[in-house]
């Protein structure tokens, strides 16, 4: 039987202690056991626990008793044992409304066992349709398949949350599903403003205009285009100090969703159905002005989704290519002051063995050109690595640094992605996520480059392909401490390795520290690598650690509150001659090296998103040269003030 085939999975056991919450849980279970077994007339109220008090203080025998189904006929009772029902036809009304409820359709189709229906021309692939449609003719009814069938066709986003399925019963004793769709409108517009503000860009006004074309090839596809530009005000200006916005920035990007896997072969018997799978192709066209530097940043990729259950999501990325191209290059030492004051102390200051620039490095004004002065000093035929070893490192580092910035690259990358939530649902606050990537670099791409014979590097359509393999893991974890206060963990760690083709990783694909989102305590950029104390406007490593700790609690209404600590660092873990040995990781003694930042935020919520204003500390830096690194700075003054939306993790 149904019951005994599942006897083990029972909540009640011999020699087990009687509690009555087992008793609960135990006609929860044979409930959804028998309503996902074909029983469909089995429900609440229906299983009896019989309890023999005749036996001994300290043992009792338990009865579990599953009366038959009582029906009513001619106004005298009867009793039937219960069923198992077969679903016989599956039918689909794919426009159903209110008004037009009592109509006849007028087109319908019939595929593979379903039978489709419009009141005017169907207008959607019967084929594919029915691919997200889990409910099988000829199978027996299932609880669970009526519960996925609507879950997956609300995540089409072409039809309306409130979808009804009803079951008809047949005088054979088979059952009829009937599935009534209300198309949401093909086309959704949307119109955006964003107000935005960070350590680079003091402020930053957004606009965006958006597009969205629902059911575009008859196979619920759905076509995501946008077009966005913003006006920025950039903590430095090379170009007119009368503009307030001295930067600009506009993109546009379309995303076509197929809610099904698109590949040459049959994925069916390796991705199912029922694991709700989609592909997702996109491309994107940036054009920055942007702290004196133009970027154009050219994207395109196809990717594949899929739930391997209800609480594990997978994403495979087949290909995603992001070219970048650096323009007005010239202008990187107008931008980069920290490299210019360099290359000046090594030409001017006290602090090393001044390199005297030629009257050809000087311009009219008598300061340094930068560019002619590095290519000098670099020169071998100059021979200043023997002459002027230290001042010669510290040049070469700041080229190595700039070419790292402007570089024009290829990115072709692969990568997995693997995540698990133990979410329940919205309601649930006691749960926790783990997300895991491995991505590959140029790996694939790289067997169809060619060698430049001049750079040594392999290039594709005359563009250096960059190579690295990079992996990441994420660990979340919420505690609910009641209905308004919560304890939220996270744990961070990623590595990327270049090989081959590149000896650095592509600076849009380095680690940074700091933020409104990461170590609160220092701003984007602005920590790390390791102990070193940079005084640089972008400081990056290639791996990262980050943990963070933080409770959550409800002031009053609306406003919430949060006390924080956050701990990590960014490093080097290549031979790269960019970084000094204090950036370097060196095992576990470069634990030492790890900042911590403490603080606490006010938090608003609007019900549609978390206004979020948080203070960080620098608690311990591990970059003071002072004996003691702990609360050095830990005042207002060198406090850090974040802004952002929604909640940091």
């Amino acid at each position: 039987s149904i019951y005994r085939a599942s006897k083990e999975k029972s909540f009640i056991a011999k020699g087990d202690r009687i509690d009555y919450q087992n008793f609960e849980k135990e006609e929860d279970r044979l409930i959804k056991l028998f309503r996902n077994s074909g029983v469909y007339h089995f429900g609440n109220n229906i299983i009896e626990f019989w309890i023999d008090s005749l036996t001994t203080a300290h043992k009792k025998n338990i009865l579990l008793k599953i009366p038959n189904r009582i029906l009513e006929r001619n106004d005298s009772l009867y009793t039937e044992p219960f069923k198992i029902k077969k679903i016989k036809k599956v039918n689909i009304y794919t426009d159903f409304s209110f008004e037009t409820k009592n109509q006849q359709p007028k087109d319908s189709v019939f595929y593979n066992g379903y039978t489709f229906y419009a009141n005017d021309k169907l207008k959607y692939n019967a084929k594919y349709l029915a691919n997200t449609i889990i409910i099988q003719p000829g199978g027996v009814y299932k609880d669970r398949e009526r519960d996925l069938t609507r879950k997956y066709l609300r995540e089409l986003q072409n039809f309306k949350p409130s979808i009804d399925i009803k079951y008809q019963e047949n005088d054979d004793e088979t059952l009829t599903a009937n599935i009534y769709l209300t198309p949401l409108k093909k086309h959704t517009f949307g119109l955006a403003t964003e107000v935005n503000t960070s350590n680079i860009k003091p402020l930053g006004i957004l606009g965006k205009f958006s597009w969205l074309n629902r059911n575009i090839f008859k196979g619920t596809e759905i076509l995501e285009t946008s077009f966005q530009g913003s006006f920025l005000n950039t903590s430095k200006d090379v170009s007119d100090n009368s503009k307030f916005f001295n930067a600009w920035e506009i993109g546009t990007s379309a995303t076509l969703k197929i809610p099904r896997i698109l590949f040459p072969a049959n994925t069916d018997n390796i991705i199912p159905k029922r694991m709700t799978p989609k592909t997702n192709i996109g491309v994107s066209v940036n054009l920055q002005r942007n702290i004196g530097l133009d970027r154009q940043n050219i994207t395109g990729g196809i990717d594949y989704t899929w739930q391997s259950s209800e609480t594990t999501n997978h994403k495979f990325e087949l290909l995603n290519v992001q070219y970048i191209n650096n323009l007005r290059t010239e202008k990187y030492f107008d931008i980069f002051n920290s490299e210019s004051r360099k290359l000046d102390s090594i030409a001017f200051g006290a602090a090393f063995n001044n390199i005297t620039p030629l009257s050809s490095e000087l311009n009219s004004d008598g300061n340094l050109i930068p560019q002619k002065y590095i290519d000098r000093i670099l020169n071998p035929d100059n021979n200043l690595e023997t002459t002027n070893p230290d001042e010669f490192l510290e040049v070469q580092k700041v080229e190595e640094r700039r070419k790292i910035l402007i570089e024009d690259v290829l990115v072709p990358v692969i990568s997995y992605t693997y995540n698990y939530n133990n979410r329940e649902n919205f309601s649930d606050n006691s749960f926790s996520t783990f997300t895991g990537r491995i991505i590959s670099s140029g790996s694939v791409t790289a067997a169809f480059a060619k060698k430049n014979p001049g750079t040594g590097k392999k290039e594709l359509f005359g563009l250096q392909i960059a190579q690295y393999l990079k992996t990441e893991f994420e660990y979340k974890k919420y505690w609910s401490i009641n209905t308004n206060t919560s304890l939220v963990y996270r744990g961070f760690i990623g590595a990327a390795i270049p090989f081959g083709n590149s000896d650095d990783i592509p600076f849009s694909r380095s680690y940074r520290a700091g933020g409104s989102n990461d170590i609160r305590a220092w701003k984007t950029f602005k920590l790390g690598p390791g102990s070193e104390e940079n005084s640089l406007e972008f400081n990056t490593g290639n791996l990262k650690f980050t943990t963070n700790l933080e409770y959550r609690f409800k002031v009053f209404n609306s406003i919430y509150s949060a006390f924080f600590i956050d701990a990590g660092n960014i490093w080097d873990i290549t031979n790269s001659s960019v970084t000094s040995s204090k950036g370097k990781f060196n095992g576990f003694s470069s634990l030492q090296d790890i900042a911590i930042g403490s603080g606490f935020g006010i938090r608003y919520d609007f019900s549609f998103l978390v206004f979020r204003f948080d203070i960080g500390f620098k608690t311990y830096e591990p970059y003071l040269s002072t004996s003691s690194k702990w609360f050095q700075n830990y005042n207002f003054g060198n406090a850090v003030y974040n802004i952002g939306i929604n909640y940091p993790f």
